[in-house]
């Protein structure tokens, strides 16, 4: 199979650790994929862990495209997860700032702003 890029909005959420990484992936081999990875302009938007989880297994994953424009997407990161994940207030400020920047440069570079 091949390799499918991760979107630069994925690297915005911090990565799993390397215990949960391993919980999830023992849930994969256990149950399989539930929830299918999100793609975006073909590359992943969200489920990066369950992307190399399932290329570790040599699972097949399920995929779904998002439908949206640069901030939706940008968005859809953010609400999916930072409400799901146990995020501290210092790791969400961090995220919020990465995000805002990232959505300043998409704007900036659509109206050739820099």
């Amino acid at each position: 199979m091949k390799e499918i890029l991760i979107h630069p909005f994925c690297y915005i959420i911090p990565w799993m650790t390397d215990e949960e990484f391993k919980t999830l992936k023992e849930d994969i081999k256990k149950h399989g994929l539930i929830e299918p990875i999100m793609l975006y302009k073909g590359q992943i938007l969200d489920g990066k862990c369950r992307y190399r989880a399932c290329m570790e297994l040599k699972i097949t994953p399920r995929f779904v495209e998002f439908h949206g424009d640069d901030l939706e997407a940008l968005l859809y990161v953010f609400r999916k997860n930072v409400l799901r994940q146990q995020l501290n207030k210092d790791q969400i400020a961090c995220i919020l700032e990465e995000a805002i920047t990232e959505a300043e440069k998409r704007v900036m570079k659509q109206y050739s702003l820099f």
